[in-house]
């Protein structure tokens, strides 16, 4: 048996158009390095590892689906300790434009909710009004001291809307670089796909192998021997949305085409 290349593996997870919001909200610049200063130097950072709860194995046939809700994470929320306030007025005055910004949104978010209510009678609009809402619970949270504590030591709760968003901007800035840059130096783009747009995070492993990573999952572009390759991988996909979704995983040989 021949060793396969890299790209006779590849793996393409076609799932449901989705649009993330995108906007920017900023409080006063003393507030962003509030979370780092919170940690103590004693303790070593815990890595973000999002486990599922049930793995899916993907058989060995051209074409199978699975569906996934979003992975469960079992680990307990880390303490969190608050500074003292009345020592930096910096400090002070950004807790209270965070309560005023979360008050205001708040607000917001009952009216929405208010609205969903209704059960308006087009289904588009319904949609819209829950993405709405969705992006104002991000938004609320968005610079919350403790949250971005939590999830700088490796708390992910994924069925909260604030940690899809920032696992999403972590997936963003180092992950989805990675994946396309690899597609395009092995020439899986354009020889086999003309482009590509991935909006889920797709990890695979093999069982009984190690990988010296950050989130211990395999990194894409890595060559494997046939050895490893004839056991059946594991999966985990992370859509970043709410609810279960189905997926299509399609196995390509592009010396087939």
């Amino acid at each position: 048996m021949t060793s396969l290349r890299p790209i006779d593996r590849f793996l393409l997870s076609c799932c449901c158009n989705t649009q993330w919001f995108s906007r920017q909200f900023s409080v006063q610049r003393c507030l962003q390095n509030i979370a780092a200063e919170l940690a103590p130097s004693t303790e070593q950072p815990v890595l973000l590892s999002v486990k599922a709860t049930e793995k899916k194995q993907v058989a060995s046939s051209p074409q199978s689906s699975t569906s996934q809700t979003l992975p469960e994470f079992k680990r307990k929320s880390p303490p969190f300790r608050w500074p003292k306030t009345g020592v930096n007025p910096a400090y002070d005055e950004a807790l209270k434009i965070l309560d005023e910004n979360r008050l205001q949104i708040g607000k917001r978010i009952k009216i929405q909710q208010t609205l969903i209510e209704t059960r308006p009678d087009k289904a588009a609009t319904l949609i819209d009004l829950e993405e709405h809402l969705e992006k104002l619970r991000v938004l609320q949270d968005k610079d919350n001291p403790e949250i971005r504590w939590k999830f700088s030591k490796g708390y992910v709760n994924l069925e909260r809307p604030i940690y899809r968003y920032l696992s999403q901007e972590k997936w963003k800035s180092r992950a989805l670089p990675i994946l396309l840059q690899r597609l395009e130096t092995m020439n899986v783009i354009p020889d086999t796909l003309p482009s590509i747009k991935p909006i889920v995070d797709v990890k695979l492993r093999f069982p009984g192998e190690t990988y010296e990573t950050e989130d211990g999952w395999m990194e894409p572009g890595v060559f494997v021997t046939t050895t490893i390759a004839e056991k059946i991988p594991i999966l985990e996909i992370i859509p970043f949305i709410e609810g279960e979704k189905k997926y299509t995983i399609c196995m390509i040989d592009p010396g087939t085409f």
